[in-house]
């Protein structure tokens, strides 16, 4: 399901005519929706995702019952926030505004994507971006080898990095809320309901790892005392 959102995405900002600044009008528009899939960005991002589903699956391959569907899922998970959701949505659509049709979903969303990057206006929009692709992004990389190769370390990174989701979405949505700002009456809280996503799977991930973690605490062989001589 993580790559298949990653899909309705796309079709969600190629349906969506952004020019409707009071309702929803869905409208196919061929121009904006080639603009949109012949994307050089789009096609680093879709090609990364490809490339890293391929080798999961061959790593999965070599021991299909060493990896349980959960942590499948959870690996493509991080996978997408990896190629998509922290780059080719917020870094490259929100930031850079380099994406097409996809930037206009985040203008039409939050109007602090008018102002130019880096303006004090959007600076804490621009904060959470930037600490999505120097930080997050990594790490979620980071997680997603560590599922792959059944690293013991995974569980620590996951629960880092799970934190940084949910402290990134509160610092992203919370200012707008609080100032009762909304651009858009149905796509500034479809945005918003989306990143629930980000509240919820990451604190069910974190605490699944926290658990794991506790469980081979204590299951971990209790150190031999020196005996006095």
């Amino acid at each position: 399901w993580p790559a298949l959102m990653m899909v309705s995405t796309v079709m969600l900002a190629c349906l969506i005519d952004h020019r409707d600044t009071k309702g929803l009008t869905l409208a196919l528009n061929a121009e904006r929706t080639l603009a949109m899939l012949l994307s050089p960005y789009l096609l680093v991002c879709v090609a990364l995702t490809a490339a890293g589903l391929i080798y999961a699956n061959r790593v999965w391959a070599t021991d299909e019952a060493a990896f349980s569907t959960v942590d499948r899922m959870v690996t493509v998970w991080f996978l997408a926030n990896v190629c998509w959701y922290h780059t080719g949505c917020d870094f490259f659509s929100g930031l850079l505004q380099v994406m097409p049709t996809l930037r206009d979903f985040y203008i039409s969303s939050n109007a602090v994507h008018l102002h130019p990057m880096h303006h004090p206006a959007r600076a804490y929009i621009d904060a959470v971006y930037y600490l999505e692709i120097a930080v997050q992004m990594p790490l979620c990389l980071l997680t997603y080898f560590l599922y792959l190769r059944r690293s013991p370390a995974r569980p620590v990174a996951e629960a880092f990095v799970c934190g940084l989701h949910v402290a990134g979405t509160f610092a992203f949505y919370l200012p707008s809320l609080l100032t009762g700002e909304t651009t858009h009456p149905i796509l500034s809280n479809l945005d918003r309901s989306i990143a629930t996503l980000w509240l919820i799977f990451p604190t069910v991930l974190g605490v699944r790892a926290a658990r794991q973690l506790l469980s081979a605490h204590k299951h971990a062989p209790e150190p031999e005392t020196e005996r006095a001589t």
